[in-house]
């Protein structure tokens, strides 16, 4: 071959390239889709086998497709850009919420979301998912072209079902190890170092924990906040009985109130107690309210509260108590971690996994 023709062959096979990108760019070509096969490309373009490889190998190149064994060259989500008005997507499954994004955390959640993809001009839509499957949910996705995912949620199916659709992601608020994806969530381990610690310089020796059980999508963090908690008490010289751990089913107040009123009415009842979930607080000041105990004189506490959330909800929970301390961390800290890391991930699909957890601390009223 000669280099004229050498020369010819890599023209055609960059302009068949920049076609193929404008094609993406359109949406004739869905990210997670396969391009059509070389062979077809060929035809179609009237183009030899050669240089459709050679255009192929430019995309790739470009991280706009990623070749695949046996199966020819997959759409990446890189070809939905933000910077053209493609948006990035907030997925939100909880079955316990009937309508998350009207929950006033989720509400929070997405607004600071939004206000970090608009800080890079880049837009974000939040998609409710407990009416769809995770097929559904991936082709909402997909017709929205979305450039990403943020995704409150460790549901296995609908984790496998966006990491076959080639959509990146992180998990936001949560973590599943092995899942693939990386985790953005509280410093739950800090935080329950913070509260035992906390208690223990104020001189309580018997000290209690109200949480959820170690069970369904919250499990990793109950675990982390537990975990801190104990290690506080060990490191003060205490130890938690077995008696004054309190777990109860997530959105189970009713028997949470009944479970603290019969810790406080116990002989060794405790003098202060770790409340590391935003809701349970209220059963613990509504079992205190039952039995005419006044917090801070007769009962301490340590909350849970995002920091946004601090002034306008858990305050507001103390209307007939004196207001207690809460361990606090930013959503807005979470929400630019999230669009941040998500924003590398779109770049280098390849990169390792990683888990970061935004900072807690004590917060005293």
């Amino acid at each position: 071959m000669t280099a004229g023709a050498v020369k010819v062959g890599t023209r055609k096979a960059q302009e068949l390239a920049d076609l193929l990108q404008l094609k993406i760019a359109d949406g004739n070509f869905a990210p997670g889709h396969f391009l059509p096969s070389e062979r077809t490309l060929a035809k179609d373009f009237g183009m030899g086998s050669r240089t459709v490889r050679r255009a192929l190998k430019i995309l790739e190149s470009n991280a706009l497709v990623a070749a695949e064994d046996r199966r020819g060259y997959r759409v990446l989500a890189r070809a939905n850009e933000p910077d053209r008005g493609c948006p990035l997507a907030f997925v939100v499954s909880d079955p316990s919420l009937r309508a998350p994004i009207k929950n006033s955390f989720f509400q929070t959640m997405l607004a600071e979301l939004q206000r970090a993809a608009g800080a890079r001009q880049w837009s974000l839509l939040g998609v409710g998912c407990q009416r769809r499957t995770p097929g559904e949910v991936v082709e909402h996705l997909r017709a929205a072209r979305a450039g990403g995912a943020i995704v409150d949620s460790i549901e296995p199916d609908l984790l496998g079902a966006i990491r076959e659709a080639g959509i990146p992601a992180v998990i936001a608020d949560a973590w599943l190890e092995d899942a693939g994806f990386d985790g953005i969530l509280q410093d739950g381990f800090t935080g329950g170092l913070q509260a035992a610690s906390y208690l223990a310089e104020r001189g309580h020796r018997r000290i209690a924990w109200l949480g959820l059980r170690l069970s369904g999508d919250r499990s990793q963090m109950v675990l982390e906040r537990l975990s801190g908690a104990l290690g506080g008490l060990a490191r003060a010289g205490l130890r938690l009985a077995d008696e004054h751990l309190i777990e109860v089913s997530e959105g189970g107040t009713d028997n949470a109130r009944a479970a603290v009123r019969g810790l406080l009415e116990s002989p060794d009842r405790p003098t202060a107690v770790i409340v590391l979930w935003q809701g349970l607080g209220h059963s613990l000041i509504g079992a205190a309210d039952d039995l005419g105990l006044r917090l801070g004189r007769d009962l301490e506490m340590v909350g849970w509260s995002t920091l946004e959330q601090y002034e306008d909800d858990y305050l507001q929970r103390f209307v007939t108590q004196p207001p207690q301390p809460a361990v606090v961390w930013s959503v807005r800290e979470m929400a630019e971690v999230c669009i941040t890391r998500l924003a590398q991930r779109r770049i280098d699909p390849g990169m390792p996994v990683t888990k970061t957890r935004i900072p807690t601390r004590l917060l005293l009223p």
